[in-house]
């Protein structure tokens, strides 16, 4: 198990992060919700909320009492929605060890296009490998791949601090996060060479999607002055 703890970017220029803290608490509020409906229910609002390729691409309808929102926003509302206990606690962990750092190097509301943006490229690049498909996504991870993404290459040089079983280490972000995309990758083309049957329930090219789409925004959406490649806070 490896559980990251926080990093040593300094804390400077922006004094809290309050949008990732927003986006954090949105999907707290979101899964607070989801918990508290019937089982039946809860299955039912992936359908009515989370992004269905078929659906979104107008290829096939949801039945009138699931179609509760129009279909284009679920690419939105689908990131704020997650699946189980452990599903948001990871999310939201990574959101906020690399977030809160990007937060820094965006701003506040250059932060929320980035991280919106990031969950749509994300959103996109899994519809469209199956665009007639019904399965429906939902989680903040394709957005967060795209905070990684630009993470690695604001800060590739500081370390990231890892919880690894029983023992904490500390890795720069470069390693961290390029072994971490190199894995979705594999995971991504091995899921599409399996058969059908065998496929998992892991949006591996909405990670991917969501990171390439990370990679370029951060060039158009970090604050004036903020330099690419920066070199490690001195402690």
């Amino acid at each position: 198990m490896i559980i990251p703890l926080g990093d040593d970017v300094k804390r400077t220029w922006v004094n809290f992060q309050f949008a990732t803290a927003f986006m954090l608490a949105a999907c707290i509020v979101v899964w607070g919700r989801q918990i508290n409906l019937p089982p039946e229910a809860f299955e039912q609002a992936f359908y009515s909320f989370g992004l269905v390729p078929a659906v979104f691409f107008g290829l096939k309808p949801l039945s009138p009492e699931l179609a509760i929102i129009p279909s284009f926003l679920t690419i939105f509302t689908s990131m704020f929605m997650h699946a189980s206990w452990s599903h948001i606690f990871g999310n939201m962990l990574f959101l906020w060890v690399f977030g809160s750092s990007l937060e820094i190097a965006c701003g506040h509301v250059r932060f929320v296009i980035f991280y919106l943006l990031c969950g749509v490229g994300a959103g996109l690049g899994q519809s469209l490998v199956d665009p007639s498909g019904t399965v429906p996504m939902i989680g903040a991870s394709g957005a967060i791949s795209g905070v990684m993404a630009a993470y690695m290459l604001v800060y590739p040089y500081n370390k990231v601090k890892l919880l690894i079983f029983i023992f904490k280490v500390r890795v720069p972000a470069l390693a961290l996060i390029g072994f971490w995309i190199f894995y979705q990758m594999y995971e991504m083309f091995s899921a599409a060479a399996a058969p059908v049957s065998q496929a998992g329930g892991v949006a591996w090219t909405a990670h991917v999607g969501g990171f390439a789409t990370g990679m370029v925004l951060i060039f158009f959406l970090r604050r004036p002055g903020v330099k690419m490649m920066q070199e490690p806070a001195l402690r």
